[in-house]
């Protein structure tokens, strides 16, 4: 798919916002919203993460990703890992 990239990017953007919002929201005790809420976002088609031509990209049965932020989260953490399978 050609918007590939840019709905990526988009994407991404929100999902900056959403984490600002819920960073700025008090919970009470210095803490915010994120301080307070785990947040996971995964893709249930494990994609692959390279484009395929202009057709945008395949199922992968070999590796899925998550993100994680907020509280219980150590930043810049990666746990396991991936391998790639080439075609």
């Amino acid at each position: 798919h050609i918007a590939h990239e840019p709905n990526l990017t988009a994407g991404f953007a929100w999902l900056a916002f959403v984490l600002k919002v819920m960073k700025s929201l008090p919970m009470g005790q210095g803490a915010s919203l994120l301080d307070k809420t785990t947040v996971v976002v995964t893709c249930e088609f494990s994609r692959t993460p390279w484009k395929e031509g202009e057709s945008g990209t395949s199922h992968n049965q070999y590796n899925n990703s998550a993100l994680l932020f907020g509280r219980g989260v150590k930043g810049g953490s990666v746990v396991g890992k991936s391998l790639l399978f080439a075609k």
